[in-house]
């Protein structure tokens, strides 16, 4: 057995990426060109199913999908709650009842963006790493919670 360089964990002799972070190991192959693209729009939510397809026998490839798959599921959730909480305020005009609800609605709706704008951002941020030949550090709990095994 031997271990990985980034992190430590213990991996198999034929393993190309650690199964904790997803670090290249060295003297196993590289990606091609076409395998760091999958990767890289697998951030964007929708394409997660992408590296799957086309480069799923590297670990890597896998990560990306995950990490894309919790991206396309937090920002569903978010989308929802602001339709909910837009939904409730719909139904509560007028009265104090209508003011505590518009500004909860308030307060959601800035929460879901702010959520919104940060996985944007944060998968941006992982593709410009996988583009620059780094491994992307995880995006919040996502990586702790694969939902596609590895």
């Amino acid at each position: 057995m031997r271990y990985c360089s980034y992190c430590g964990t213990q991996i198999k002799e034929t393993d190309a990426f650690c199964p904790a972070c997803g670090t290249t190991q060295a003297g196993t192959p590289k990606e091609e060109p076409k395998d760091k693209l999958v990767c890289e729009l697998a951030y964007s939510g929708v394409l997660f199913w992408l590296p799957l397809v086309f480069s799923a026998k590297y670990k890597l490839s896998r990560y990306c999908a995950n990490q894309g798959l919790w991206v396309l599921i937090v920002a569903c959730l978010s989308c929802w709650l602001m339709m909910l909480v837009n939904a409730a305020a719909a139904a509560c005009v007028g009265g104090l009842l209508g003011i505590l609800v518009s500004v909860v609605r308030f307060v959601v709706l800035a929460l879901c963006i702010l959520t919104l704008l940060g996985l944007a951002f944060a998968g941006v941020k992982r593709a410009l790493a996988i583009h620059n030949g780094e491994v992307p550090c995880p995006i919040a709990f996502f990586a702790d919670k694969p939902i596609i095994k590895q």
